[in-house]
């Protein structure tokens, strides 16, 4: 399908305005980039928290606003459609990094911890809980049930906080890795007890009785508690329909939640004198916190070394294959073309606080894909031209490919923009600057291989065959 039929619109005419144009555009990306101190980012490169709560029901941006002041930290959104779902973001946590560099020294210098209770005298260390201490250090070995539970290959898989409990460790007997990995846990708990608080003032729980039906998950255990308020019969019938609301046989991110006693009698079909007596043994809390992931300094410099590396190489990728498909002119230019593009993509960044998160690397790479797709194509249109050796010249010849590639270019961006368009404004918070980054970068990838990289292949002729005749007249002389 061609929308543009024997179009002869003159791009190169502009290429020197387009040069002025992106110039100006990598100028004020650079200067953005220098006033906010490099690009704004994300947990996953400058280190930090994230917390995964599912909620019983839509949260309010006022809401929102209230968990984010209390809990003092950078960012809370929603995540997905159902808007039950919030990202608890929080960067730059180094404190249990700090606190173990702060305990190794104590150890060094005072030898062997007789008691926990010492390092109360470390500055800094009440920053931490210290009955969260006690619970993960002692100061000699002790075995506890946990250990005896937990196999060496669920020790492998399984995480000390999801296992709820693990083995306390011998703080006088560990290096300063596992010192750090263990107060990791420490900062973990104090955050969870911390979220717990905030979010059950918001959110009070439902109910009167001491278990919690939401943090139920398996049918049996369900069944178990059921029966001691219903009959057998009846209690693996109303559990059967609670574990089918709330997706218990699925995994844990599609897991739902109960809202209200009001919601459970219409799910489980319970009559007026079996939902009192659910309201008195039992209750329902409106929130459950899914997982909490903490970022390490040591972690993130390792992510952004890799996210470094991973950019570095789908360059030079690019430019071997082009010099290799095409000529070393083509590949160099391709690559000015993908750095004009990249540049200006983070500098939009930048303005535009979007967080350089390990999505928006992956949108940079699609960008780098993308851009060199659209500059390929353009080549070997030029390329097919010229063999056939038509009486035009250079540029004419590549403003000519240009024209008769526009429906594609057009309807290729065109396509891709509607589908980003969609995710954005429907995607959710946690996919927007995901979808923002890809429309940026596609608008500029479009525009680089038509005013960038093709005036670029225009100048590199000219002065090529300015060269070419210069040594032809030193042959003639």
């Amino acid at each position: 399908m061609r929308f543009f039929k024997d179009t002869n619109y003159n791009f190169v005419k502009y290429g020197r305005v387009a040069f002025v144009f992106s110039i100006t555009l990598i100028i004020a990306s650079i200067v953005s980039l220098v006033i906010k101190g490099g690009p704004n980012l994300s947990i996953d490169f400058a280190g930090g928290l994230k917390v995964d709560v599912k909620l019983a029901k839509r949260v309010t941006l006022n809401e929102l606003s209230d968990i984010r002041d209390r809990l003092n930290v950078e960012e809370v959104h929603t995540v997905g459609l159902r808007e039950d779902e919030l990202l608890i973001q929080s960067k730059g946590t180094d404190v249990a990094d700090e606190i173990s560099k702060a305990v190794y020294q104590y150890r060094k210098e005072h030898g062997t911890i007789k008691d926990l209770s010492e390092l109360k005298n470390i500055e800094g260390i009440d920053r931490v809980s210290f009955e969260h201490i006690e619970t993960v250090f002692t100061v000699g070995e002790v075995k506890t049930e946990a250990t005896t539970r937990v196999s060496k290959e669920e020790e492998d898989i399984v995480s000390p906080i999801e296992k709820g409990e693990k083995a306390k460790t011998n703080i006088n007997a560990v290096d300063l890795k596992t010192m750090l990995e263990r107060f990791q846990e420490v900062v973990v708990l104090d955050l969870k007890e911390k979220i717990n608080k905030v979010l059950s003032d918001i959110y009070p729980p439902d109910g009167a009785g001491d278990i919690d039906l939401n943090r139920i998950d398996s049918r049996e255990e369900l069944v178990r508690i059921l029966s001691d308020v219903l009959p057998e019969n009846r209690a693996y019938v109303v559990a059967d329909r609670i574990a089918d609301f709330r997706n218990l046989d699925k995994p844990l991110a599609l897991m739902r939640l109960i809202p209200s006693f009001t919601k459970l009698k219409s799910i489980a079909g319970l009559s007026e004198d079996e939902v009192r007596k659910f309201r008195d043994a039992f209750c329902l809390s409106l929130f459950n916190i899914r997982g909490i992931e903490v970022v390490g300094p040591r972690v993130s410099g390792e992510i952004t070394r890799l996210a470094f590396l991973a950019l570095l190489y789908s360059t030079i990728g690019m430019l071997i294959y082009i010099a290799f498909r095409f000529d070393f002119r083509s590949g160099v230019i391709a690559i000015v073309a993908l750095i004009h593009d990249v540049v200006i993509t983070i500098g939009f960044a930048s303005f535009l606080n979007i967080e350089i998160s390990l999505e928006v690397i992956a949108a940079i790479l699609t960008i780098v894909g993308y851009s060199i797709n659209d500059t390929v194509v353009y080549y070997d249109r030029v390329r097919e031209g010229l063999l056939q050796q038509r009486k035009e010249t250079y540029a004419e010849s590549l403003n000519r490919c240009i024209n008769e590639n526009l429906s594609r270019t057009v309807l290729t961006g065109v396509s891709s923009l509607l589908v980003l368009g969609v995710l954005y404004f429907l995607g959710g918070l946690a996919l927007r600057d995901f979808a923002l980054i890809l429309i940026i970068g596609i608008i500029l990838g479009t525009y680089s291989s038509i005013y960038i990289a093709a005036p670029l292949l225009i100048e590199w002729d000219r002065y090529s065959s300015k060269r070419r005749g210069v040594r032809a007249k030193r042959r003639k002389i």
